[in-house]
């Protein structure tokens, strides 16, 4: 496949991981729990279609590896909840995001090796100068997500409930409002429970980094049909699905079969889900064709400009000189970040 195919899937995933989670701002989510598992179910639906897709070429897998990336994702996914009750949604984001973008991008950038098994091989550059590009866009891209965190979006209330909206954008006053919810000890939270927040976003943001490497092992290994780019998805999806539900068991067994859930809420978790399957397997295509080393910079920041551009039109979220001007300041310097990793790929084998 050409390069511009690579380009077109990353464009599909930042418009689909900016936009995925539309649909859960007009209901309540509860503890988020039964919600996430009918998320993933929209996912694993996901993964069904593209494996139509894939063997359509008469390429059909279901690998392991596969779903132990999946099993990655969720199991990093898992920790928003205690991250948001110890620091604060905001700055876990601020730290998984960063961290998940450094580690996928090295995997591509360093090479990862097990032993003597190359799990992600190292993509070379033909001048230096291309790879001080890439890195510079890499720089410049975390600089983007620093300049989200000052950005306090308005939260409003529902009218007949006294369940809140859930923000598009989770910066600092959101993180406030979600933690005094979770538990109203939160701001009071010690050292301890702050270095907890912290590592467990740090853990958060590795297991996001490492959850692509996998597929992108089965991607590279050599085969007698060579696979769609898509083939790898069914077992991605299954792992995230599969994890889901042995988390929610054991949530329920904790909860004594009484699970907080809202049944309007059940829609809206699925079609996010098959958005964010949508996003993630455009993502596996631009992998292969692009590698990881280009797409992981763009595609972990550029879908926070998308949901801010939501927040901004759709739901009046983003208001006052303050938040425009460090969501302006977000903007130069995603597309700068991006147009540094763009040019760096000329110099790529």
């Amino acid at each position: 496949m050409s390069d511009a195919v690579g380009w077109v899937c990353t464009v599909i995933a930042v418009c689909f991981f900016g936009t995925y989670a539309v649909p859960t701002k007009f209901v309540p989510t509860g503890d988020g729990w039964v919600f996430q598992w009918v998320e993933c179910a929209g996912i694993l639906l996901v993964g069904l279609i593209t494996e139509f897709i894939a063997g359509a070429n008469g390429s059909l897998y279901l690998e392991p590896a596969g779903l132990l990336g999946g099993m990655f994702w969720c199991l990093g996914n898992t920790t928003v909840v205690p991250v948001v009750d110890t620091i604060g949604l905001g700055m876990g984001m601020l730290i998984w995001g960063g961290t998940s973008m450094v580690v996928g991008w090295s995997g591509s950038f360093f090479g990862w090796r097990f032993g003597d098994l190359e799990i992600v091989k190292q993509k070379p550059f033909h001048e230096d100068s291309h790879k001080i590009l890439n890195v510079v866009g890499v720089v410049i891209a975390l600089c983007s997500i620093v300049a989200f965190l000052p950005i306090k979006p308005t939260i409003t209330k529902k009218s007949n409930s006294n369940e809140e909206k859930t923000p598009l954008l989770h910066y600092e006053e959101v993180s406030h409002e979600k933690v005094n919810e979770v538990s109203p000890q939160a701001e009071k939270s010690g050292a301890a429970k702050k270095i907890l927040g912290v590592f467990l976003s740090v853990l958060a943001g590795v297991l996001y980094g490492v959850n692509l490497a996998p597929v992108t092992y089965l991607q590279e290994r050599p085969y007698a049909t060579k696979p769609h780019p898509l083939s790898f998805c069914l077992s991605h999806f299954a792992g995230i699905f599969f994890t889901s539900t042995a988390i929610l068991i054991v949530y329920c067994i904790y909860k004594k079969n009484r699970p907080q859930f809202y049944p309007e809420s059940i829609l809206p978790a699925f079609v996010a889900g098959i958005g964010w399957g949508i996003a993630q397997s455009a993502w596996f295509v631009a992998n292969s064709i692009l590698s990881p080393v280009i797409t992981f910079p763009i595609i972990s920041t550029t879908p926070g400009l998308i949901s801010a551009f939501w927040g901004v039109i759709v739901f009046k979220e983003i208001q006052g000189k303050r938040n425009f001007f460090f969501l302006t300041a977000a903007l130069l310097l995603t597309f700068a970040g991006i147009a540094f990793i763009a040019v760096s790929k000329k110099g790529e084998d």
